[in-house]
């Protein structure tokens, strides 16, 4: 906290520095990068300070200046509102990575919403692991979020990508970010194709034909029952040589019905202290 605390410091003096008006410096903070005549940013000195500050913290730490501005603007964060955040993670009741995702959830709430946020996410922090905290503070932040989500859904599209990073041994990732109705449907389109894929004489693991399903639909518009078979495209059936590939979203329900209820329904005999609710 003392580290996050004088980088803060830093960012502020360098500043300062170059801003007498400590009213113009607070409007800085509210928005950093006010748009100028052409629409780009103004590089004014409290932005520029800020540029400067990401650059060298960048160069010291090795990393993207992207990264850099990341731990800025939460080290701001946790500085000036999650107090509660930056005392656990100085207790040593939470681990650097909770802090960080709580900040990532934290800084795009309103101000009204951080408070009862933090309580609730400190404390789950306090005896969870990083991998299931990740996914309550998904969650809770989705719950107290003031805005409808239809809104919020809509505004996140605007900034749908496709990014393509290098891996080691002439490999890469290819990532997308996507409506999460978009992203669940191509996997589970790709999943599905795989599944007829399976038989006899198939090497490949799951993961794999769900490469190479995903590879051929992108870049044949085709994909390959087996090695040197093509599928046709569209819905193509078994019966005719090919995998069928389907067409749009198909929805699927799942109904869980648990096993003591289903007994309770047949008129088996359920100890009292053991019966399920009815449905």
């Amino acid at each position: 906290a003392r580290t996050i605390n004088q980088l803060r410091e830093l960012a502020e003096r360098r500043a300062a520095s170059r801003q007498p008006s400590a009213a113009g410096l607070d409007a800085v903070r509210v928005s950093p990068s006010q748009p100028d005549a052409r629409g780009g940013a103004t590089w004014n000195p409290a932005f520029t300070a800020r540029r400067e500050l990401a650059t060298e913290l960048a160069t010291l730490l090795r990393e993207s200046e992207r990264t850099a501005e990341t731990r800025i603007a939460h080290a701001e964060l946790l500085g000036a509102q999650l107090h509660e955040t930056a005392d656990a993670l100085e207790r040593a009741v939470i681990t650097p990575r909770h802090a960080q995702l709580i900040a990532d959830r934290a800084c795009d709430l309103p101000p009204e919403a951080r408070a009862e946020f933090e309580r609730l996410a400190v404390a789950a922090a306090e005896r969870m692991g990083v991998a299931p905290f990740a996914r309550r503070v998904r969650r809770l932040r989705e719950l107290l979020h003031p805005e409808p989500l239809e809104q919020r859904a809509t505004t996140a599209a605007e900034g749908r990508w496709v990014a393509v990073e290098p891996a080691s041994d002439a490999m890469a990732y290819l990532t997308a970010y996507l409506p999460a109705v978009d992203a669940v449907a191509i996997y589970d389109r790709v999943t599905r194709i795989i599944r007829d894929l399976a038989g006899e004489g198939e090497t490949r693991t799951a993961a794999q034909r769900r490469a190479d399903v995903f590879t051929a639909l992108l870049v044949a518009g085709e994909v390959p029952c087996s090695y040197g078979r093509p599928c046709a495209g569209g819905d193509a059936s078994p019966s005719e040589g090919g995998a069928p590939l389907g067409r749009g979203i198909r929805a699927r329900v799942s109904i869980t019905v648990p096993a003591l209820t289903l007994l309770r329904r047949v008129g088996a005999d359920v100890p009292a202290d053991r019966r399920a609710a009815h449905l």
